[in-house]
């Protein structure tokens, strides 16, 4: 999970949130759906000021969150003293070393509040102290009766007392920890579809098999199949690398699309398409950047 975002992923993201598609958003606000397709997708775009101010009069968010200059979507001055924070963490906060995007959705998550419950009550130890007593209670009863009574220590009642003791710092910190991990399992579910998060079907994977799949196509293919079958008409172009030839087999099963009606400059044309315009790190081609005016 990204620090920050860049002005088109929140663009992006402004959008989705309402569920607005590009037409709908050009006809309220007036700025045409290529603009704002090219706002939202390309890295390079240079910005029209006026432009960007218009759409973030549309979304209601400040122009300077649109041009990175703050996480607030609306600017509202809110003195930092307001916050409670010491120098310290204010310092923490403004290195770069932390996540600050990641810690706001942990802030913002539902059980947060029970978790910093659960954490003040650990710290001021009232609990541990009840806690504290009710086991010397129940451990001044089992020796008392183990004394009197002359019964073992093996016995299913003294042992039955001996579990009844009970752990804070154990106890507290199972229940931090799975208010963390709870947290955190929602946190992760929210991003599953970001570009930028790790596929869960690994995509290594999926280019092992497909790489074996093209393999044992070209090997074990009969010369009548060939014609009609997509994968080996793609195994068989010696003008892709493998790697190009597992791309373009990984799209044809998810897009159910027949490799076989494209003639080989086809298929090469929508390979080129497919890795310049994905967002994927692992397929997208390298950007050279704009370069310098000699």
């Amino acid at each position: 999970m990204k620090c920050s975002l860049t002005t088109q992923e929140k663009l992006r993201d402004l959008r989705a949130k309402l569920g607005y598609k590009l037409q709908q958003v050009e006809m309220e606000s007036g700025i045409s759906s290529s603009t704002i397709s090219n706002y939202e997708n390309d890295e390079t775009k240079d910005f029209q000021v006026g432009t960007l101010r218009a759409l973030a009069n549309y979304y209601h968010v400040s122009l300077g969150y649109l041009l990175g200059l703050t996480d607030n979507l609306t600017e509202n001055g809110t003195p930092i003293d307001e916050l409670h924070l010491d120098d310290e963490t204010i310092g923490l906060l403004k290195s770069g070393k932390l996540n600050n995007r990641l810690l706001c959705e942990m802030i913002k998550h539902p059980d947060f509040l029970n978790l910093m419950c659960d954490m003040e009550i650990y710290v001021d130890n009232h609990a541990g102290t009840m806690i504290h007593e009710v086991n010397s209670y129940v451990s001044g009863i089992r020796k008392l009766i183990m004394e009197k009574a002359g019964v073992p220590a093996d016995d299913f009642y003294m042992k039955t007392f001996e579990k009844a003791v009970i752990d804070d710092s154990a106890y507290f910190g199972d229940l931090l920890e799975g208010s963390i991990k709870n947290i955190a399992r929602d946190i992760r579910e929210d991003h599953k579809k970001d570009w930028d998060t790790g596929d869960e079907e690994h995509i290594s994977d999926k280019y092992i098999a497909s790489i074996k799949e093209l393999w044992e196509k070209v090997n074990n293919s009969e010369p009548e199949a060939s014609n009609n079958d997509a994968s080996v008409n793609i195994a068989e172009d010696e003008a892709l690398t493998m790697v190009d030839k597992a791309t373009v087999l990984q799209w044809s099963k998810k897009f159910d699309l027949n490799f076989a009606k494209l003639t080989p400059e086809e298929t090469r044309t929508l390979l080129q398409i497919i890795t310049k315009a994905s967002r994927n790190p692992l397929i997208k081609q390298p950007s050279k950047g704009r370069g310098k005016k000699k």
